[in-house]
Order: structure tokens, then sequence, then C-alpha cells
């Protein structure tokens, strides 16, 4: 399958200090990749080299086969192709919803008319053409920003923390609803984020960043599931470490002897994900106590200690009530991954 994006070997530092450090980045056509890290990992870098606001120190970039970053090769921003949604919109307030999204357009009355109303359905935003931005909620503002930036048909987009501006409440309706336009315009996306549900959740493939470096690119199942460190582990989604010593196919550790799910040796870190821990109320084979309960409705989060002092965190359907003090076994639902132990 063709790579829409092809990013090799890319580097960039700023008055000497390395920001970007050899990324190796693709993206496959009319997939959604997010660049997903902590702040000041170069993630918008990476951004605004692909989109041609900064040139690389070295490496290259490859659109849809075209060269357009390299030692030898300059192509300017607005000769790309790309399209670009900024974290704050950037509308324009003086325009209307359709003169916003039309803006950017060079085609003849009757044309930009029609491709300003195909903008406007495929973003939901039917009725509300002549609406001024501070007319708008912050979701519909980000529809407009997107059709704005899907109108002239660029042959990548490019988001920059696009649901950064929106409050808890707004962010998960209004994530699905552009996944829902992305996929339907069947355009290739890259978007930068540091929040890892808005990256699992909305992304086909997620690229990890830190320091510089791409740490792990994967879909999100493999991502979550095996991530290739234990740094990456700990970033993506909540996760427990207990120390252990492994012997092939077992780890020994103070929550008894647990399966892994590949073999190692020597001294680790076991990983293991809130939701693959099970607590069953036992008052004489014991071996944790719980110390804390969070109660959300569709789940909950429950704090164990073990017996060495060491504290999990446990996340479980409500069916089960646990109180404070309760003896509780905890055990395992899957053989665990681990990491080499490092002091």
């Amino acid at each position: 399958m063709l790579h829409a994006l092809e990013c090799h070997n890319l580097s960039k530092a700023f008055l000497d200090v390395p920001v970007v450090r050899q990324v190796e980045l693709t993206a496959r056509a009319g997939d959604i990749l997010a660049l997903l890290g902590p702040s000041g990992c170069g993630k918008t870098t990476t951004l605004r080299l692909i989109a041609g606001f900064e040139w690389p120190d070295s490496g290259t970039i490859t659109i849809n086969g075209r060269e357009v970053a390299s030692d030898a090769t300059r192509v300017a921003a607005e000769q790309r192709r790309v399209g670009m949604v900024f974290q704050e919109y950037a509308l324009f307030p003086h325009l209307n919803v359709a003169d916003n999204i039309g803006f950017g357009l060079k085609l003849p009355g009757r044309d930009q008319r029609a491709r300003i109303q195909i903008m406007l359905a495929l973003a939901g935003l039917e009725g509300l053409a002549r609406r001024m931005p501070y007319e708008l909620s912050g979701g519909q503002q980000q529809r407009v920003a997107l059709a704005r930036a899907l109108a002239p048909q660029p042959e990548i987009l490019l988001l920059d923390e696009p649901f950064s501006n929106l409050d808890a409440a707004l962010r998960m309706q209004v994530r699905g609803e552009v996944r829902g336009i992305l996929k339907q315009s069947g355009i290739t996306c890259v978007f930068v984020t540091h929040d890892q549900e808005e990256a699992l959740s909305l992304a086909d493939s997620v690229a990890v960043m830190f320091d510089g470096r791409i740490a792990q690119i994967a879909p999100p199942e493999q991502l979550y599931h095996q991530p290739a460190s234990r740094a990456v582990a700990a970033f993506v989604g909540e996760a427990n470490f207990l120390p252990g010593q492994a012997d092939g196919a077992t780890a020994h550790t103070s929550l008894g002897v647990l399966p892994l799910a590949r073999p190692a040796y020597g001294r680790v870190e076991v990983l293991i994900r809130p939701e693959d821990l099970l607590l069953e109320p036992d008052d004489a084979n014991a071996n944790a106590a719980v110390i804390w309960r969070e109660f959300y409705g569709h789940d909950q989060r429950i704090g164990v200690r073990l017996p060495d002092g060491l504290s999990l965190v446990a996340r479980l359907e409500t069916h089960q009530f646990f109180t404070e003090g309760q003896p509780v076994t905890a055990r395992l639902r899957v053989p665990a991954l681990s990491f080499p132990y490092l002091s």
C-alpha cells in the first residue's frame, strides 16, 4: 500500500539544541496517524517540518511519492498541498461560516459555492452558513476549521492539538465527529496530541515520541497491549509495575508466581494493566488489602496494598462492592509482559 507520508532520518535543532532526532515516520493513504508524546518532545516541530513551516537540518520528507524536503529539495509550504488546522482554529472573526470555508479556494463563483456546500454537508454545518464564528460552539468552530482545511482538497491534513480548547464533556463527542469526517473524506491525517485516550480512540496508528525520537509506532491495540518499552507502557494508559525475578515463563513477585507473555530472565518489572487484575473477597487466603476505592458508574478503580507494602490499582466492573481495609485475593486475568529492571 502506498505511503502518503514518509519521513526518513528527520532531524531539527534550534540554537544547537536537538528537538527532532532521526525521526522515521510513515502514514498509509487514508489513515489517521497520531503523534503522541509529552509537552516539549518535538511533536509540533515534526508537524511543522511536514507542513513546510520549518526546514529539517537533515533527512527527507515525501508526500504521495513526491519529495518535498531534503538536502537537495525545498518545496515551499504553499506548494505541498498540505492542509493545517491550528490549535486555536484561526477562524476569521469578520467572516461567516461559508466565507471562512471558502477563503482559501480559488475557483469560479459557481464552482466555489458548490464546493462550500459540499464541505458544509460533510462537516454537518448545513443551516449555519451565515453564522459568525462568535455565534458558534467550540465543537462547531472545530468543524468549520476542519472544513476550511479540507476544502482545497489537500493531499495530507495536519492537526495540532485539535481538541485542547474543548471542555472534557464536549471532547469525546467532537472526536467521534472529526473521525467520521476524516474517514468520509478519505484524506490522510496526522495529528499531534499529548492525550493518550485521544490518540488511542481516534487514530489508526499511533507514534509515541520521547525527547525528539519515535519510541514506537503501531496500531492502538498493539501499542497498549504490546508496548516496546517500559517508558511506552507507562505513558500509554495506566500501568502497574511489580518487581520480580523471572525464570523464563514465569516471574516470582510479591503477588505470587505470575505467568509471562514472553520469556524473560533475571530481575524484571512486570507490567500489570489495571483491567488485567482481578480481586476477590477472601478472609482466609488474602494476598492484598483494599486501601481506597473510586466509583465511576461504568467501572471502579480500586487500590490494594500487598504484604511487602507495594500498592497496585485494579479497574473492575461495578457489580462487586469493596470497602477500605477489606482483605482480597488479587490475581491476573492474562499472562503479563515484563521489562528488564533498570536500577
